[in-house]
């Protein structure tokens, strides 16, 4: 869906961001917990619309490229992990974790169009984390609290809503929005003296999300 299909169910004002389902705003995503993707493991993910497959190759790094092979389009995800490649099911191309294909076993030239989008990858708190280009600026946020000491992580089960994921991120971390129609009792004290890991990343996130709404002003 797009921003001019869904003109009948938003507001009459335009808003650059909420109401925009062409944007993905550049940051870090979940796309799954790091041990779903075990060494010479392939799985594609739907990420903000996006076809994605991820795979960790013979050295143990975790890789992102469109899933789709551009010779015929087949999804990587049924394909095999090869050394530090992923090989397509279909015909057997091979890509490395740049989106170059390196290898088509029926031919000794490789056209210069067999190349699939790479996107940035990081594993942080069990969870193996994407952002929607080559590079990153910045690593997922690490906490000073948080370093060198051992972490429970909770893996909850994904849902969907029909809406704009912006919608889903900022209800989750609006605290009146909680208490009054999910009647959940939430109290976030935000002082600099005192906040827990959860209020600090809370804090981080809203920081990002508002820097970036502005920089696209």
């Amino acid at each position: 869906m797009n921003q001019f299909q869904n003109q009948n169910t938003q507001p009459i004002v335009k808003m650059k961001i909420f109401n925009n389902w062409d944007i993905i705003t550049k940051g870090w995503y979940i796309a799954c917990p790091s041990k779903e993707i075990p060494k010479g493991k392939a799985k594609s993910f739907n990420i903000c619309g996006q076809r994605i497959i991820i795979f960790r190759g013979e050295n143990g790094k975790i890789r992102a490229l469109d899933a789709y092979c551009p010779h015929l389009g087949t999804d990587l995800g049924i394909g095999q992990v090869d050394g530090n490649f992923i090989r397509c099911f279909f015909h057997h191309w091979a890509f490395d974790g740049e989106g170059n294909c390196q290898d088509i076993p029926c031919q000794s030239t490789i056209p210069d169009k067999a190349k699939l989008q790479s996107y940035a990858t990081d594993e942080k708190y069990n969870f193996i984390w994407v952002y929607p280009d080559t590079e990153a600026p910045n690593k997922v946020v690490e906490f000073d609290e948080l370093k060198d000491k051992p972490l429970v992580t909770i893996h909850d089960k994904a849902f969907e809503r029909s809406c704009h994921y912006h919608i889903c991120m900022m209800n989750g971390i609006d605290a009146q929005h909680l208490q009054t129609v999910h009647k959940l009792n939430i109290k976030m004290d935000l002082s600099l003296h005192k906040m827990n890991p959860v209020q600090l990343l809370i804090l981080h996130s809203m920081g990002n999300f508002l820097k970036r709404q502005q920089e696209s002003e």
